[in-house]
């Protein structure tokens, strides 16, 4: 699909990796029209400056589609809204666009482009011996993803004693009081109040999971996988007491991907 390997790539010398927040980013870029952003729209210039520089990937964080709660939940936040005006002279609400890891749908945002933008941007970046990097939350998804109506079971489930005793830790599906579910979470801290916490003992998120994993492994040559250790076996169970009746994730979920692109990479 790309075209050969240059030396760069094919080198054994260390990856330099670049990281750019997408949104941020783009925003700042002169060449981008406004009324129809598209990251694939990148000059060819930008690309040979950060080759001159030595970068051999590019990990453009925050792509995917984020759900209307997570800027929400940063909105009304009193302790963020203190961070917000004091990084940001002039702070208004609109510059809040909410957490790249409450993931709502792994599409890109229409904010950075359409259907074809990851794969034309891969492809240019390619020509250049430069690799594209993209996001995947293996532990959570984002607290309106549509499987949190459509598949609560599975997800974490939780029960109104939970709610009670534990309120920042577990919450009610907006419009579905019946359904009470976890947000994702660390064991050694509080919950992320703007995610819902994956069950990855249960067989049918595991595979769901594992077919997102395929579809972002197409779309890129490597993926940063954040808060991975959340659900090995170990850290899941200490975390939920949850029975870990199943193999690890990782290595099955790897080893699919691998099958298909033997090259690419995780982080």
């Amino acid at each position: 699909m790309f075209p050969p390997k240059n030396n760069m790539m094919a080198s054994n010398r260390p990856t330099s990796l670049l990281q750019i927040n997408a949104h941020v980013w783009i925003r700042e870029q002169q060449w981008i029209n406004l009324e129809h952003p598209d990251l694939a729209d990148i000059p060819d210039a930008v690309i040979r400056d950060w080759v001159a520089v030595g970068f051999d990937m590019v990990w453009f964080l925050g792509v995917w589609t984020k759900g209307q709660a997570t800027r929400d939940i940063c909105l009304a936040h009193p302790d963020l809204r203190n961070v917000f005006e004091k990084a940001l002279p002039g702070f208004q609400p609109e510059h809040v666009l909410g957490s790249p890891f409450s993931v709502a749908s792994y599409t890109i945002s229409p904010a950075l482009g359409n259907e074809t933008t990851l794969a034309r941007l891969r492809e240019k970046l390619n020509a250049h011996g430069i690799r594209l990097m993209l996001d995947f939350v293996p532990n959570h998804l984002a607290v309106d993803h549509p499987w949190t109506v459509e598949h609560p079971d599975w997800f974490v489930n939780g029960t109104e004693h939970d709610m009670q005793q534990r309120p920042g830790d577990y919450f009610h599906v907006p419009g579905h009081p019946d359904i009470i579910l976890a947000h994702g979470r660390d064991p050694y801290f509080p919950g992320w109040t703007d995610t819902a916490q994956i069950n990855i003992m249960c067989l049918a998120m595991r595979q769901a999971m594992i077919d997102e994993l395929l579809k972002i492994a197409a779309l890129c040559d490597a993926m940063r996988c954040d808060m991975a250790m959340l659900i090995t076996n170990t850290v899941f169970q200490r975390t939920w007491g949850t029975d870990t009746n199943l193999p690890e994730f990782w290595p099955e979920s790897i080893g699919a991907v691998k099958a298909q692109y033997p090259d690419f990479i995780f982080a």
